[in-house]
């Protein structure tokens, strides 16, 4: 490990106790009232989003065609929405405050992530279009990965949306 992926460990001290105290930065929601209803409603998307997710996993892959062209950007996908989620549970996890590490980790990326999920979804989506029209994969294969891939696409325009809502201030 580098010298930099430790520095913040200089935000604890030792208290009077024997234990550490954090004594770092705070970040803290710019509008908490509207917290609660944004992490919902961010939620939800998610939970939209990694059940089409899922059930174009279960899509038969021998009836996609040229599986590089849909496959590839479904494991995108898949891993992003994998990283969107861990950034949600800490913006759940620590509430209306959070530790400048925890923001740093979490809500600068964030919108990126979920960018890069969307793009992906989209053009997994496209990818089996593409294979329906030049015949290279199976009618009954290519229609619901593409419309779950797509509706998994719009899914997280929404949450993008909704993300880019999300505002703190530094304490």
């Amino acid at each position: 490990m580098d010298k930099r992926s430790r520095e913040h460990l200089s935000d604890y001290q030792l208290g009077d106790d024997g234990s550490y105290e954090y004594r770092g930065a705070y970040w803290r929601w710019e509008r908490p009232k509207g917290r609660p209803a944004l992490l919902r409603s961010c939620w939800a998307l998610m939970a939209g989003t990694g059940a089409c997710l899922l059930a174009a996993g279960f899509v038969p892959v021998n009836g996609l065609g040229s599986a590089a062209l849909v496959l590839l950007p479904y494991a995108v996908a898949a891993v992003a929405v994998v990283l969107v989620v861990f950034a949600l549970l800490r913006l759940t996890r620590e509430g209306e405050r959070l530790r400048d590490l925890t923001y740093q980790r979490s809500v600068p990326t964030l919108a990126a992530k979920v960018g890069l999920g969307m793009v992906s979804a989209m053009a997994s989506g496209i990818g089996g279009v593409i294979n329906l029209v030049t015949g290279w994969g199976v009618v009954g294969a290519c229609v619901p990965f593409a419309a779950l891939m797509v509706v998994a696409g719009i899914l997280l325009a929404q949450l993008l949306r909704k993300v880019r809502t999300i505002s703190f201030v530094q304490e």
